[in-house]
């Protein structure tokens, strides 16, 4: 009977301790110790599949389309500049005849363009600025090497109503490392799970997308906003160090504008009056009083009004 009721508790011990490590697992995966998912590491599981310590069904499901996506003040971007900040966001779309309401994710940034048996977390991610149910889990060396983004609890689907079409999206704030890097690629894992506790019917899909090092001269696409309805002829680099060069194209239209130079919390740092004549086409504002960052500058005139995002880079 001893011997009955040892073996009934031992078992009874297993059952209860796979239970806890199976229905927590929603709390993140990294940051109960246990793996990185994402297949940054070609030591940890990818996907944390085949029945590793996570909820994850075998095999990857394709139908659950996932990308990870860069934004460059509001351009999409495949390249850096070393300490620059970046969105980056992690979506993906339930492209199943499942139910699928709920879901979990890994995101990480590595260096190099492959997964490595030895990767090294590169960049620094914002945690003053998480969205909800998310949390930076810090490297955890003898189990996974590098920091990882991922949630705390099961996350709501963005849209639908976890039935086809639905998605699943998170974004995040990423700081690029200093120059001299090279590529750095961003691996992530997600799994759609239909919430009932069990691995069955949840499906799982990963990612990974490339930035390469860009030069801090690189000049990105000008973009004007003129809500006049107006096409502007002023070109404004989105890039600038100790000037802001302001070039207009074409001397017909207006020449007269009010320029400001904005902080992302409203504050007016420059005003002026900025004109252009037939003999100079260019204006240079001195810019040694602003910090590295980003800023909003904007022309006024009784023509039109043009709002441009620029960045100063030294």
């Amino acid at each position: 009977m001893r011997k009955v009721r040892i073996k009934f508790i031992s078992t009874a011990f297993l059952l209860l301790c796979g239970w806890i490590v199976f229905s927590s697992y929603h709390n993140g995966a990294a940051k109960l110790g246990l793996i990185d998912c994402t297949g940054a590491e070609k030591t940890n599981l990818k996907g944390c599949s085949n029945g590793g310590p996570g909820c994850h069904t075998t095999n990857v499901q394709s139908l659950i389309n996932l990308s990870i996506t860069v934004d460059s003040l509001g351009v999409l971007t495949n390249r850096y500049l070393p300490g620059m900040t970046y969105q980056v966001t992690l979506k993906g779309i339930n492209k199943t005849n499942d139910s699928l309401p709920f879901f979990g994710f890994q995101l990480a940034c590595i260096a190099g363009d492959t997964s490595s048996n030895n990767a090294i977390s590169v960049g620094s991610w914002d945690t003053t600025q998480l969205p909800n149910l998310t949390q930076l889990t810090h490297s955890s060396p003898g189990l996974y090497n590098i920091d990882i983004i991922e949630q705390t609890d099961r996350v709501i689907a963005t849209t639908g109503n976890g039935k086809k079409g639905t998605t699943y999206t998170k974004s995040f704030y990423w700081t690029a490392p200093n120059s001299g890097l090279g590529k750095v690629t961003f691996f992530a894992v997600l799994n759609a799970i239909n919430n009932d506790y069990h691995m069955g019917g949840d499906y799982w899909n990963t990612c990974q997308t490339t930035l390469v090092e860009a030069s801090p001269d690189t000049t990105l696409n000008a973009i004007n906003l003129d809500i006049s309805g107006l096409k502007s002829d002023i070109f404004i680099p989105t890039l600038f160090n100790e000037y802001i060069l302001i070039n207009k194209l074409n001397s017909i239209q207006s020449n007269s504008y009010d320029l400001k130079v904005i902080d992302l919390n409203g504050n007016v740092l420059i005003s002026k009056k900025v004109n252009f004549s037939s003999v100079s086409m260019q204006e240079k504002i001195n810019s040694e009083k602003l910090g590295n960052g980003i800023y909003f500058l904007t022309l006024l005139n009784e023509l039109e009004l043009i709002t441009k995002k620029i960045l100063k880079f030294n």
